[in-house]
């Protein structure tokens, strides 16, 4: 940012070329659709079903659905024929079913005919019910390609293999192509429209095109309004409009030269760009115009806003882009898409923020200095201030709560459904969705199911045996209340077996000799969508009408339990289809969603406990993002929202989003609480100073979310509407558990902790830093106060009231003491490590000796207050340091007892009451004679807290 600052201009032009390379790729930009939804790539049934269409063709198809009071009416027959033929020509369709083509197989004669069921059209009322009668005998016509009242017939499309079935283009193509191909039967028959995948995915690809400039606009709109209501300022509305904007045109722009096209789900990342990241900007305005308001100029107001958010910025990227790209780890490829898309365009949205915040704050702010801020402001800081005083008040209570209310919402997630559904995706009110249910009340459902039967027997099928076995499978499909309709092999053969016996019900033969017969009567292409060449394996189509990935659960589970039981053992059976596909995609979903989540929140625990050098840290930003992630399950298991492709984002959403203001919040606190105040005062003073810029981007968040609930997809309708209640929730628990957690804790980061000077010899020669580790000794520093002196000045004065023991880190210092005889005595020059001041820490007691600096001289200042701040918040390393201290006091009486005079390497010297440790090996092993925790733990309740120097300070009152 400083960089960005000093070459303004340099910037502004590399981001104008880069903006214009993007904005060059974008009319390249592609939407796609895909077929399968959330299907796996990698799942092992989908080689399975892989072979099943090589095996017996394809089981995609797209019907047209035909309705009429009269439809049997020659020439509304005749006009369906020519629609037929007209589909059958299109270059992409291997075959259709319907009554022009499905055969009519009769013995006429004593000769088997198989003619077509329409091959001649019923002239008058008894010929058409005739010929409906004996259709419906059909099994490969009965609920199939004719309702049971004879008033609704299907053409059933057959679409080739491997004729880019994974690409939009071809969707539409197939949609528009059927839909000129149908268009002749208007006026001649009353109702009449296709409905298959290709319809609905160009459907779904046709609404994400038309809402996706709609939604960026309106979520821009409402962030910048709720910007300049906040801030009153010209600037709080140009800047993360600019950021966003060349964000998404940098993002969207490589997608199209990498040829990335847009999902359902990464449709959704410029909305994300736009809202999310404006959050740093607001962040960064919001410091800036403080620090004006402090009389700052602007240069000098944007540098203290570089110096105090840059690790927030930098840390809140770093773990939102992790965040997604744990997303990445999900094994369904449009979600793992949508992590590395999300992650990608976050990188952008980092760079461009660092870039041109500061250069546009330089250039944009300085004529909006005497603008006033909103007024509510004042009385939004006002009451976050009173919220603040009553809940540090009640911390104990406010736990309680804060627990019972997360143990609630886990409990109210575990209802929460899991659906993989593509009709999800229109309104209930859709004709897409009327369609469908006309479809499935009047025919067949719209999916299908294939059950392979293999027998790993050549010609086993020519068995009545094995037949048989197809049929306990059809009937139990047959029985079963959301399974529609089946066809096999074994239909076949029971409809040609009752022609030849004109028995006039079809029925498979006794004997497996008949059913050698009736074969010479099969054609080779007549039966290859049921029975393999080598008749070894079998497939029986099922097709069915269920949406909802539990019912279609259950379903799945019921037909592989009945086969298990009823069966043949020796026959492998194997469910498959698109519909097992998508079953297996929510078990993935759900595996993945807790995978990325874990991920998510290992990665939130590592980062925040390795930059603040504690654990306690890294579990306080674990809980703060995990309550808006339970309000969001617990509100969808009551709501009764399922988990799906889109909403299943909006978790690692609300974590991108808590960190974001987690991060901000614990690093302006270990900013106060360097200040060297005590806990609660510096969490007063980061809500003082977070309230507004946090709340500002969670409402402005909320508000850009919110208005996606205007849109009629109902994909982006709940992405909106949790998303915004999960921005609240996020905000709750930034102001209520981080300030009640925080105030246990004291925070070091890293660079703090590394930037602190421990010499080697400062480690091997200080006997109060006896056994300790470097990170120990670093973390005393730190919580102690580190004074600096110049040559002569004085350190520490007798007669003076003292508090506080001296370790010498840096210079030398000269003890002086006052001899009986008036003169002054300089007893010693102490060096690096040597620890003095001993006794008036010990009892308070006026000072007897005067320490000076000689030369440039540092030395660490160590109350009972700090002492006490140890205690708490390191106990290993204040249990070391107490016995260390105890140590030191015991060798001083026994030294003064015995010989006041002889002085030891390593022993300490006494002038008067006041003890010098020399230098000189430190014993590593001591053997106190008390228990020096506990006697300093009374001392240390009975001691007022200071700040650092040898004046306390009054008591707090905690």
């Amino acid at each position: 940012m400083t960089w960005a600052m000093r070459h303004s201009l340099l910037v502004i032009a590399a981001v104008a070329a880069v903006s214009l390379l993007a904005a060059s790729q974008l009319p390249r930009l592609e939407v796609a659709i895909s077929p399968q939804s959330l299907i796996i790539e990698d799942d092992p049934d989908q080689q399975l079903y892989e072979d099943t269409l090589q095996t017996f063709g394809s089981d995609r198809i797209t019907i047209v659905y035909l309705s009429d009071s009269r439809l049997f009416e020659p020439h509304k027959l005749e006009a369906i024929r020519r629609v037929v033929e007209a589909i059958e020509a299109l270059p992409f369709v291997a075959k259709t079913g319907s009554l022009f083509n499905v055969p009519d197989i009769r013995v006429v004669d004593d000769l088997v005919t198989t003619a077509p069921i329409l091959s001649e059209y019923p002239t008058n009322d008894p010929e058409t019910h005739e010929v409906i009668s004996r259709a419906l005998q059909n099994p490969f016509v009965r609920g199939n390609l004719l309702a049971i009242d004879g008033d609704a017939m299907a053409i059933n499309v057959y679409l080739k293999n491997g004729v880019h079935g994974d690409d939009l283009a071809f969707d539409a193509q197939v949609a528009k192509s059927i839909e000129e191909a149908i268009r002749p039967l208007t006026g001649v028959v009353e109702e009449f429209y296709q409905i298959g995948l290709p319809l609905v995915r160009s459907a779904i690809a046709a609404t994400v095109a038309d809402e996706q400039y709609a939604t960026i606009g309106a979520a821009l709109g409402a962030l910048l309004l709720v910007l300049f209501i906040m801030f009153r300022r010209a600037t709080a509305l140009v800047v993360p409009a600019i950021t966003a904007g060349l964000s998404i045109v940098w993002l969207l722009g490589a997608m199209a030269a990498l040829g990335i096209p847009l999902s359902i789900l990464t449709a959704l990342v410029p909305v994300l760009l736009v809202i999310v990241g404006s959050t740093e900007d607001v962040h960064l305005l919001a410091e800036t115009y403080d620090g004006l308001r402090r009389g700052h100029s602007l240069r000098r107001a944007i540098r203290k806003t570089i110096r105090r958010l840059g690790l927030a910025i930098a840390l809140t990227f770093f773990t939102s882009c992790l965040g997604f790209l744990a997303v990445g780890a999900n094994p369904i490829g449009m979600v793992r898409e949508f992590g590395l898309v999300a992650s990608s365009g976050l990188a952008i949205n980092f760079l461009l923020t660092a870039l041109l915040v500061p250069v546009l704050l330089e250039r944009l702010v300085a004529r909006q200095t005497g603008r006033r801020d909103w007024r509510g402001a004042a009385l939004y800081e006002n009451v976050s201030h009173t919220i603040t005083r009553y809940i540090l008040t009640y911390r104990g209570l406010v736990l309680i709560l804060s627990t019972l209310t997360m143990g609630g919402l886990v409990y109210a997630a575990s209802s929460l459904q899991v659906n993989n559904n593509i009709l999800n995706y229109f309104a209930a009110d859709s004709p897409i969705q009327h369609r469908t249910k006309v479809l499935s009340s009047q025919l067949a459902g719209l999916y299908t199911l294939q059950v392979v039967v293999d027998a790993h027997l050549d010609g086993a099928f020519e068995r009545v045996a094995y037949l048989e076995e197809l049929q306990k499978l059809q009937r139990f499909v047959a029985d079963h209340p959301s399974l529609d309709h089946s066809m096999s092999f074994a239909d076949y053969i029971s409809l040609l077996n009752s022609a030849v016996n004109e028995t006039g019900r079809p029925a498979l033969p006794f004997e497996d000799d008949v059913v050698e017969t009736l074969m010479l009567f099969v054609g080779p292409d007549d039966v290859k969508e049921y029975l393999s060449y080598d008749k070894s394996k079998a497939r029986i189509v099922v097709r069915h009408g269920i949406s909802e990935s539990k019912v279609l659960s259950a379903v799945l589970m019921e037909l592989e339990t009945f086969i298990v039981e009823k069966l043949d053992p020796d026959l492998e059976v194997s469910v498959t289809g698109e519909s097992v596909l998508t079953d297996n995609a929510v078990t993935y979903l759900t595996k993945g969603q807790m995978l990325s989540l874990g991920l998510i929140i290992a990665v939130i625990f590592a980062v925040t406990a390795l930059l603040f050098v504690t654990t306690k840290a890294g579990f306080i930003a674990t809980v703060i993002n995990l309550f808006p992630i339970a309000a969001l399950f617990g509100v969808m298991g009551v709501s009764g929202i399922p988990l799906d492709s889109a909403t299943s984002m909006i978790a690692a959403l609300a974590v991108g989003i808590g960190v974001d203001h987690t991060m901000h919040f614990m690093v302006r606190y270990n900013l106060h609480f360097s200040g060297k105040v005590d806990e609660l005062t510096a969490v007063s003073r980061t809500i003082r100073d977070e309230a507004r810029p946090i709340g500002a981007a969670t409402v402005a968040l909320a508000a850009g979310f919110g208005t996606l609930a205007l849109s009629s997809f109902p994909p982006i309708f709940y992405f909106g509407i949790l998303s915004a209640m999960t921005m609240l929730c996020a905000f709750v628990a930034t102001f209520v558990l981080a300030p009640v957690l925080l105030s246990y804790v004291r925070l070091t980061t890293i660079w703090e902790v590394l930037g602190t000077r421990v010499q080697h010899e400062l480690q091997q020669r200080c006997a109060l830093f006896a056994g300790m580790s470097v990170l120990q000794i670093r973390r005393i520093i730190l919580l102690g106060r580190v004074w600096k002196y110049a040559h002569g000045e004085t350190i520490m004065s007798r007669g003076a009231i003292g508090s506080s023991i001296f370790v010498l880190l840096h210079g030398n210092v000269a003890i002086e003491s006052m001899r009986r005889d008036g003169a002054v005595n300089t007893v010693e020059v102490a060096g690096t490590g040597d620890v003095f001041g001993i006794a008036a820490l010990m009892c308070g007691k006026p000072r007897v000796a005067t320490a000076r600096a000689i030369g440039s001289t540092e030395v660490l200042a160590l109350n009972w207050g700090r002492l006490q701040r140890i205690a708490r918040f390191f106990p290993r390393s204040a249990y070391r340091l107490f016995r260390n201290l105890s140590v030191i006091t015991g060798e001083r009486l026994a030294d003064r007892a015995a010989a006041p005079q002889h002085q030891l390497p390593g022993s300490v010297r006494v002038v008067g009451d006041q003890a010098s440790v020399n230098s000189g090996p430190v014993p590593q092993t001591f053997a106190p004679t008390v228990n020096p925790s506990r006697w300093l733990s009374h001392r240390m309740t009975d001691h007022a807290l200071t700040n650092g120097s040898d004046q306390p300070r009054p008591k707090i009152d905690r």
